[in-house]
């Protein structure tokens, strides 16, 4: 270990995001001045989310500047530059590659698509100057009801989010980027958003062991880095902490905990790899606990990194932060923290650093457009028939057709297919197909060969019993609501988000472009309690 002060250990500890930079905003700090001051902390890393990026040639500067920054400054080792680009729903680069998500991999259920998908995300982020990046999600997401994995998860089967999560970290090193596993000891079975809550998973560890840490023992020893949980596991952690919030005792969640973190993860499980927190700002962790009660408990749990400790939504925050780096110190001279702790995880964070020392820069940024084809390739290959009755599909490309769109987002991805499925012929330029946005009160009209009815997760169209047979039902989002499609002649699933190729991909398929391969990645429960498709259906 080079010679560091403790401050400079302790900056290596943390990994910030820079909220208040945005491109085009008239109050926003340069890229010089953002560059400078993050650079000159000498901290471990930095994150960045896609409100920082205008594309992929200006951030690419932003990062070069603040290595530059921090080796003018006399930092001993180089950045982290992390991002979350999990590939889904969950993508920051802009002008990345828009890919179809894990959930839809999963129904794909191929590794070598996982490798391949991975392999472009990781050459994407290298070519712009990323070395870590905040995926994949192994979370098994055993909850349909879960507000925050869902179609991030590839599976609620261990096995398979196993198999695609060693996968995905496989195609991220062969470009040199580092992957980090997410979030142990997993998050699939929540019904609360840790983002604004503190969610509790009431299980104990042999049922944990079953499923979520399934996942995470599979990939212990390929991932470069696991991140923690903001979760209550109340029949694991027993101590507890009062809330700044409401004046009631919590559990300390998984990210406070080091009955999970050494005890669970490094003592039982056998990992001795980096752990970063999930982001300490989220309400889980702000509204419940001091941010410096927060820094000493995920320390001393065994945490290596802290991430997006303060908030720097505007420049006084890096007064904050400097004040933040002061008070940890004051911990460690008082004995709060011991100087081991700083001293092992900072061990770790070098480590890891020097493994990924010798990967080529690349040169510049090569032409993203060539990695298009692909993801529609993907994307077509996730497509899931559950239900066609009568063979109503594939639809004429003559028939009078009304697509019932459940948002504008949608709307747009309708109009795409549709000029796709022009310009390669399969329906006419002039067709008898209309779009509407439909509202909480809409009634299906009469006059049309067939329907396309789009549900986002919850559909509240009413379907009349006489035109049943006539309604394609598209789940474009989470596949659960195909639960309440059982009458409708046509069924399938996509997987998809706003903005993705699923859905444009999916209505192809009702014409008849191709035949869907996928099958479901998940069960899902009918209303009754029992299982209206199980996992691995398709019609």
């Amino acid at each position: 270990m080079p010679e560091m002060t403790l401050k400079q250990k302790i900056c290596q500890m943390l990994l910030p995001a820079f909220r208040c930079w945005e491109p085009g905003s008239s109050d926003a700090m340069s890229v010089g001045t953002m560059a400078q001051k993050l650079g000159e902390r000498q901290f471990g890393g930095i994150v960045v989310f896609d409100r920082n990026i205008a594309d992929p040639y200006q951030v690419s500067i932003l990062l070069n500047l603040v290595g530059k920054a921090n080796r003018e400054s006399g930092g001993k080792t180089d950045y982290f530059f992390a991002i979350d680009q999990e590939g889904g729903r969950v993508s920051r680069l802009t002008g990345g590659t828009k890919f179809s998500g894990n959930m839809a991999l999963g129904a794909a259920n191929d590794e070598s698509l996982v490798l391949e998908t991975a392999g472009v995300i990781g050459a994407e982020l290298s070519e712009v100057g990323f070395n870590l990046d905040f995926a994949p999600d192994v979370d098994v997401n055993d909850n349909p009801g879960n507000p925050v994995i869902g179609v991030r998860s590839f599976s609620d089967d261990p096995a398979v989010v196993s198999k695609l999560g060693c996968s995905f970290i496989k195609g991220l090193h062969e470009h040199g980027v580092m992957a980090v596993a997410k979030h142990f000891p997993g998050h699939g079975n929540t019904v609360v958003d840790s983002h604004v809550g503190l969610p509790m998973v009431d299980k104990s560890l042999s049922d944990l062991k079953k499923t979520e840490l399934v996942p995470f023992e599979a990939i212990i020893g390929a991932t470069d880095m696991i991140m923690t949980a903001h979760i209550q596991f109340p029949q694991i952690e027993k101590a507890t902490y009062v809330s700044r919030e409401t004046g009631e005792e919590v559990f300390l969640p998984a990210t406070l905990s080091n009955t999970i973190i050494t005890g669970l993860l490094r003592e039982n499980m056998g990992y001795n790899g980096v752990v970063v927190t999930d982001d300490m700002l989220m309400g889980a962790i702000s509204r419940h606990f001091d941010p410096l009660d927060a820094a000493r408990l995920a320390i001393n749990a065994g945490a290596d990194l802290i991430l997006m400790p303060v908030d720097l939504s505007t420049s006084g925050g890096f007064e904050g932060i400097d004040r933040y780096v002061d008070a940890i110190m004051s911990m460690v001279e008082k004995g709060d923290i011991p100087i081991s702790r700083i001293d092992e995880s900072v061990g770790r964070i070098l480590t890891l650093k020097g493994k990924y020392s010798n990967v080529p820069k690349h040169a510049g940024i090569s032409d993203w457009r060539s990695h298009i084809p692909f993801a529609w390739r993907s994307a077509f290959k996730a497509v899931t028939l559950l239900q066609n009755r009568n063979g109503l599909l594939p639809l004429s490309g003559n028939a009078r057709v009304l697509v019932c769109c459940p948002s504008e987002s949608a709307r747009l991805s309708v109009d795409e297919a549709l000029a796709f499925m022009v310009r390669s012929n399969i329906i006419p330029e002039k067709n008898n197909i209309e779009i509407c946005i439909y509202g909480k009160t809409f009634d299906l009209p009469h006059d049309y060969d067939a329907f396309i009815l789009i549900s986002e997760n919850k559909c509240d169209v009413q379907v009349p019993d006489d035109l049943a047979d006539k309604v394609v039902f598209i789940s474009a989002a989470l596949p659960y609501d195909t639960a309440y499609a059982a009458s409708c002649g046509a069924v399938l699933a996509c997987y998809g988000y706003e903005g993705s190729l699923n859905l444009t991909v999916c209505l192809s398929a009702v014409f008849g472009t191709f035949m869907p391969k996928g099958r479901l990645p998940v069960t899902i429960p009918a209303p009754d309690g029992k299982a209206a498709w199980e996992r691995g259906f398709r019609a």
